[in-house]
């Protein structure tokens, strides 16, 4: 079953990287750690540690600068 999922998602997402460009994917692809533990929390029931939220904090913000940055060309 593991399997099964795993091809999904990478056809799916090579299939996504034929509309979006590669730089927009790589910076939603940096916001699946974040997105991980906050469902695992809500579905698992994980407990969120501090350094979890440090490090969710730090992710989002390198994904604002290169947004912004890239905004900015």
């Amino acid at each position: 079953m593991g399997v099964i999922v795993y091809v999904l998602a990478q056809v799916l997402f090579y299939q996504g990287l034929k509309i979006v460009p590669s730089t927009h994917a790589g910076i939603i692809l940096l916001l699946e750690p974040v997105s991980a533990a906050i469902l695992a929390s809500i579905f698992l029931g994980e407990a969120i540690t501090l350094g979890l939220i440090v490090g969710g904090i730090l992710i989002l913000i390198a994904n604002a600068i290169v947004i912004l940055q890239s905004e900015k060309k």
